[in-house]
């Protein structure tokens, strides 16, 4: 019953190739040439993209006039946007997308196209993906610690005929619908790197961050990833994707991972496929909302200092998957109705109860026919087909105790421990009989032991079968890819030139005769400027200057040209700008301009900056 799985050679290159290099943190700013956040199109008001750490960061410039239209509040333009998605594309024709976005920052500016003042809004985005092709796989560091000696993935890199090199520290795992595989790097200071292979499915923050959580429970720690790299085929970088994959926010603390840890049989591989398999199916989802709750408590156990919260999220842990065997609210009598009259009525509470608390004691005997702790997990466990032995009912009683607050004063560690460690195999035998897993869990009176050789040893406790065994992976792959030289990341960058032969080129050609007649102490130039979209209409500057002070200059005007051949539209110098499709138009024009008062006035204050030479 042993389930062999050969790696496809394009994801065990890039499997190979992951392993001999280091995975980036993080990515560079990007501009984005358009934005959407909900129904709202802020493609005017897009500023810049930044990451820190696992967010996306979004500034935006919002006129005066965006934030008081349709009443809204001035003080927080975007607020009726909450939480709605963002889309967006880069300047390199990335899509980029967030599922939910909040407005976190605002200060008020200033300055050209906010009609002199405006609103700087930073917008946040904890789930975010950015990419401009399908990764084959995902990568990124994983937070946690791995068990030791060998995994159960073989990755081999070269052949018989030319040597190469073989690894068995790694394991592979079947999830729900992905395939994911944990690279251990390191000996002295590890860091493993977790590989996501979506199947060529979209990545979906929802599933990967409830698996990792999963796979959290069955290495007993918290562990996650905030930020992946997707990779093609070539072993290129094609996307990126960011959130709070996991249990972000917990640290480790007292690990107890609820199978065994054994050399050879990484039993946490095949309870991880069981749980993400079964947790998955349709039918089953609103049962399985229980399940959840389960593991969760479960890590939040493992990673709690105090003594009293780690105990009792156990127990809690343990009554949470209790609940998937006898339903959300099992009772212990035949008729709750005729026992409810019974318990207001009887005249027993009066007669047995203290003076002033019969009416405590009264709603203490409505309540009964709901099970306590230990009676309901003696029905889980009869469900489930488990017995109950008294060592695990005294750490279940004085659990519920403690949880009760009948306990006072601090517990000890030496007393509080042993009891953990029962609740915590109770609840890995309840959850294991729930999602089918049959291989052994681990045993409460040695829950850190390590064997080698020879078969797990069990208490006998949890029925194991004999025949089940963790799947096995074996990735081979000739040659690793070759990695891109950071020097060659690079492109080649050109200086904006005008255009030859171009009506652009006229223009500048008269900017050239301005010197001679201001005595070459006032210059004109035609300055061309960068765009974002290389599809986008091209602009040229028309500015003069000081040559003795080069510093001080002005924009007289600014011409825009779609393509070398096309007409030039003239900007910022009437408030109807002429087109100009000919060398006769712009002689016309250029006329106009010489012998304007406002060009007349922007050269005499430029020679005005002249060392006087008398």
């Amino acid at each position: 019953m042993e389930q062999f799985i050969v790696v496809e050679p394009t994801q065990a290159r890039l499997l190979a190739t992951i392993d001999g290099h280091a995975i980036p943190a993080a990515t560079y700013p990007r501009q984005l040439l358009a934005l959407h956040y909900g129904d709202e199109d802020l493609t005017p008001y897009a500023v810049s993209l930044t990451f820190e750490g696992t967010s996306a960061v979004i500034a935006c410039e919002l006129p005066l006039s965006y934030a008081t239209q349709n009443n809204r509040d001035r003080g927080a333009p975007l607020l009726h946007l909450w939480s709605q998605p963002l889309r967006g594309r880069t300047e390199l024709g990335e899509a980029f997308e967030a599922r939910a976005a909040y407005s976190v920052g605002m200060t008020a500016v200033s300055g050209p196209g906010l009609e002199g003042s405006g609103t700087r809004v930073t917008v946040r985005a904890d789930d975010w993906h950015l990419a401009r092709a399908q990764p084959c796989l995902w990568a990124g560091s994983l937070v946690g610690d791995l068990p030791e000696g060998p995994g159960n993935l073989q990755l081999r890199i070269g052949t018989p005929y030319t040597g190469g090199s073989m690894s068995r520290g790694h394991f592979g795992l079947v999830g729900s619908r992905w395939t994911y595989f944990l690279l251990r790097k390191g000996k002295r200071r590890p860091h493993h790197t977790l590989v996501v292979d979506t199947a060529g499915q979209a990545l979906d923050p929802v599933l990967l961050g409830s698996e990792l959580r999963v796979l959290s429970y069955c290495l007993g720690q918290p562990l996650h990833c905030g930020f992946l790299v997707g990779l093609d085929a070539h072993g290129e970088t094609v996307a990126y994707a960011g959130g709070a994959y996991g249990f972000l926010r917990l640290r480790p603390n007292h690990e107890f991972p609820p199978v065994p840890q054994e050399y050879f049989r990484p039993w946490f591989t095949l309870l991880f496929q069981h749980l993400t398999q079964h947790l998955e199916v349709p039918q089953l989802r609103a049962r399985n909302e229980v399940l959840y709750e389960a593991i969760t408590l479960y890590v939040e156990s493992a990673a709690e200092i105090n003594n009293t919260s780690r105990e009792v999220k156990a127990l809690l842990a343990c009554l949470a998957v209790a609940h998937w065997f006898v339903g959300p609210a099992p009772g212990l009598v035949a008729a709750p109705a005729k026992w409810a009259r019974w318990a207001r009525t009887s005249p027993i509470v009066r007669a047995h109860a203290q003076e002033g608390r019969a009416e405590l004691l009264r709603t203490r005997l409505e309540v009964a026919t709901q099970p306590g702790p230990v009676e309901l997990l003696h029905l889980a466990l009869a469900e489930a087909g488990l017995a109950f032995p008294q060592e695990l009912r005294d750490a279940v009683q004085m659990s519920s105790r403690l949880a009760a607050g009948q306990v006072v004063g601090a517990i000890a560690y030496a007393d509080s421990q042993p009891r953990c460690l029962h609740l915590r195999t109770l609840c890995a035998g309840l959850l294991a009989m729930a999602v089918g897993y049959r291989g052994p869990v681990a045993e409460w009176d040695a829950p850190r032991s390590r064997r080698p050789t020879g078969e797990t040893r069990s208490n006998g406790w949890f029925p194991t079968d004999p025949a089940v065994r963790p799947p096995q992976f074996d990735a081979e792959a000739t040659e690793h890819l070759a990695a891109t030289p950071l020097v060659e990341l690079w492109p080649t960058f050109e200086r904006p030139v005008v255009p030859a032969g171009s009506l652009v080129q006229l223009l500048e050609n008269f900017a050239r005769s301005l010197a001679s007649r201001a005595g070459e102490l006032v210059r004109a130039r035609v300055v061309p400027l960068p765009v974002l979209d290389p599809e986008a209409p091209r602009l040229y500057d028309f500015v003069l200057e000081s040559v003795p002070v080069p510093l001080a200059s002005t924009v007289l005007f600014t011409v825009q040209q779609a393509g070398p051949g096309a007409p030039l539209a003239v900007l910022s110098w009437d408030e109807e700008g002429p087109v100009i499709a000919d060398e006769k138009a712009l002689a016309q024009f250029l006329g106009q301009v010489a012998r304007a008062p406002r060009t007349r006035h922007a050269v005499e204050r430029l020679l005005l900056l002249a060392p006087d030479a008398r």
